[in-house]
């Protein structure tokens, strides 16, 4: 039942950045750059997408996006989605 809510929160959440024509749309530098906020060590976005393709993953957003968002312990993924919220709403 967890999973189904982050799932949830997630899906809401892709809703509202993949809105093109605004300024909430979140590109994939976009994302990294909050997410690498939270986590200096993590990849840039360049390095990142490299690493998927070289292991034949999913390079679409909405993919990667929840793939990064789940490594995070729900406290910080919390705040992860704040912030994105955040800095869509500026």
């Amino acid at each position: 039942m967890e999973n189904l809510k982050w799932v949830r929160k997630f899906n809401e959440l892709f809703e509202y950045i993949n809105q093109e024509d605004t300024s909430t749309y979140f590109s994939g530098p976009r994302f990294i750059g909050i997410i690498r906020e939270f986590d200096l060590e993590h990849p840039d976005y360049n390095q990142y997408m490299e690493d998927r393709k070289r292991r034949k993953l999913n390079t679409s957003r909405k993919n990667y996006f929840f793939d990064i968002l789940s490594m995070f312990q729900e406290d910080i993924r919390d705040k992860i989605i704040q912030r994105i919220y955040e800095v869509a709403n500026e």
